[in-house]
């Protein structure tokens, strides 16, 4: 204890000098520009003709002058003058000449290169690839390398409450939008919307993109009944996370897409949408 209230004492002897500097030196400040805003009432009562006995003082009516018969370039030049006294430095630049001021030598700058990435989308590019071996004949995909997709995504916050998603995917040759979507995720209520080209939160795997799939391939049962691309659409999404029951947490989704899958559905547009409810709770 003995050697902190040491230190403390140490500290506060410096703060108190420090303080006293301070003083001191607006106190030498103030006593510059008294003396100059003196000088330029002086050398105006001069250009003026005005007779010594009355003329204001320098302490009483250099305010006064300053303020009324001073231009805009005087007023300029007194400003640089006291910021060199005060050591601030000037806001002169370069002129045309290529020849600066060194006045603002005191200036600090400040870097701002690394705020212009703010403006650019997030992108990613993930290529996915595998390869089969083994010792039967016939099939043309045994005992190769295969390239199984490519895919690029561009992400970027659109305003405080919302951002946009876009996934490219490049498969045997083509290139196609796996996913587009404006994602509202911070309304209130606990509310969140999607709206564009979604996976549907059919599942487990369906939203899974290829390459983040737990395994090389989608389980058979799953392209069975929804094909290679799963459970897709253009439509619209809605989220709802409630307040505290049966569980520390609960999420209600609500979807309704374009029944564009043509292995469980017809396919034939928006005239039979297709409609999704999903629950997650946590016990």
């Amino acid at each position: 204890l003995s050697s902190q209230d040491a230190q403390q004492e140490l500290l506060n002897r410096r703060v108190t000098d420090l303080e006293e500097a301070l003083e001191q030196l607006r106190n030498e400040y103030g006593a510059r520009l008294t003396t100059i805003e003196a000088e330029i009432a002086q050398l105006r009562a001069a250009q003026l003709g005005t007779p010594p006995d009355v003329a204001v003082t320098a302490e009483e009516g250099a305010a006064e002058i300053v303020g009324e018969t001073m231009s805009e370039e005087e007023r300029a030049e007194l400003e640089r003058e006291l910021a060199e006294l005060l050591g601030e430095g000037t806001p002169e630049t370069t002129g045309a000449g290529g020849q600066g001021s060194n006045q603002g030598a005191g200036r600090r700058f400040q870097s701002q290169t690394r705020n212009l990435n703010q403006l650019n989308p997030e992108i990613s590019v993930t290529g996915d690839m595998s390869a089969v071996f083994a010792d039967r004949t016939g099939d043309e995909e045994i005992n190769q390398f295969r390239f199984n997709e490519f895919e690029a995504s561009f992400q970027a916050p659109l305003d405080p409450y919302s951002s946009a998603k876009f996934f490219v995917v490049q498969e045997e040759g083509e290139f196609k939008v796996e996913e587009a979507y404006i994602d509202y995720n911070t309304l209130p209520g606990g509310l969140g919307i999607k709206a564009g080209q979604l996976r549907l939160d059919w599942g487990k795997l369906n939203r899974y993109h290829h390459h983040s799939l737990p395994q090389a391939d989608r389980p058979a049962v799953h392209l069975a009944i929804w094909g290679e691309e799963g459970l897709t659409g253009l439509g619209t999404s809605l989220s709802w996370i409630p307040p505290s029951f049966l569980g520390g947490y609960n999420e209600v989704i609500v979807q309704v897409v374009n029944d564009a899958n043509e292995v469980s559905f017809s396919g034939q547009g928006f005239d039979q949408p297709v409609f999704l409810v999903h629950e997650t709770n946590y016990f």
